[in-house]
């Protein structure tokens, strides 16, 4: 039987699977990735699936001839309060070790789901960018494109706000099971299914992370 953290790692490796054999288009889009070396100048390094190794900041130079250098990406809103991120001063720390009980809710559970779609590495822009160097953020904000556009698929913190909150809600049934309706006006008389008429517009369309305008290249130039 599966446990529900095994589950969710079956269906997340089951869906990507799927995505990248049975659909025409990113089949070929997914086999054009994998013929290009192209990688972000940084990445985090979560492990393989099952390792509860803490992740570490690794130059991707060190991987040009790994035999999968995969990765996702993350789109997060910055939480007003406290965030880790990089600087010159924990640079060197980072590419030993970044504590996961340092990190944010939203990152640690991007760090699962990266981990439960069976991928290695995760690009963060607060932890990939040295935030205090200017020369770094220049660089690294101009190749935003090909970042977007080479990962396997960017991960969306819809479910989060700029309070630190986590990528998942917890579950509510109602706003996806229809509930009966009897309707008995001036003779008509009947009973009707009404449910929440657009829970995509309403919980991901028009969440907060996606009223932000640099989330738009990386939600359009994503592959998945």
């Amino acid at each position: 039987m599966h446990t529900g953290s095994e589950l969710c790692r079956s269906l997340a490796l089951r869906w990507l699977i799927n995505c990248i054999t049975h659909h025409p288009k990113c089949r070929e889009q997914h086999s054009q990735q994998s013929s290009t070396d192209w990688l972000p100048t940084r990445l985090i390094d979560v492990g393989l699936s099952g390792n509860v190794q803490s992740p570490r900041l690794i130059l991707s130079s060190e991987l040009k001839h790994a035999s999968n250098n995969s990765y996702v990406t993350l789109s997060h809103r910055w939480a007003s309060t406290h965030v880790m991120k990089l600087e010159s001063s924990n640079i060197d720390s980072f590419m030993q070790c970044i504590p996961l009980e340092s990190l944010s809710s939203a990152f640690v559970d991007a760090i699962t789901v990266t981990r439960a779609l069976g991928i290695r590495y995760i690009w963060i822009d607060s932890l990939c960018i040295i935030q205090d160097s200017l020369a770094d953020w220049q660089s690294e904000s101009a190749q935003m494109a090909s970042i977007c556009g080479n990962c396997v698929c960017n991960i969306a913190a819809t479910a989060s706000s700029d309070n630190g909150g986590g990528l998942f809600h917890e579950r509510v049934t109602n706003w996806v099971t229809p509930n009966k309706v009897h309707i008995q006006y001036a003779g008509h008389d009947k009973i009707y299914r009404a449910s929440l008429g657009d829970p995509w517009g309403k919980w991901i369309s028009r969440s907060t992370l996606n009223r932000r305008g640099w989330v738009l290249q990386e939600r359009l130039l994503s592959p998945r």
